[in-house]
């Protein structure tokens, strides 16, 4: 059975090559709603929005395999709630 396991490259784990990605990049804030919107951009092409929320965890969408996707990388933020059940009538 294949290793199932999400694999990041070393660009995405190296925090200081991000914090240069993310300090050489255009931003762009925005309020939507009651939550705060930031674009990053860099040459033109979103690859980051970060959403912080007035209540809340942030949560940050990056393309990490540069195919202008931004996903939620699941090794960050908060964890999705596990669906399950407390009764089952049989």
């Amino acid at each position: 059975m294949p290793d199932a396991r999400l694999l990041r490259d070393k660009a995405s784990r190296d925090v200081s090559t991000n914090e240069q990605r993310i300090a050489g990049s255009n931003v762009t804030t925005r309020k939507q709603g009651s939550d705060t919107v930031e674009e990053y951009r860099d040459h033109g092409h979103g690859w980051m929005i970060r959403i912080v929320p007035q209540n809340g965890p942030t949560q940050t969408f990056t393309d990490s395999d540069g195919s202008g996707r931004l996903a939620l990388n699941p090794n960050e933020g908060p964890t999705p709630p596990v669906p399950y059940t407390l009764y089952e009538r049989t």
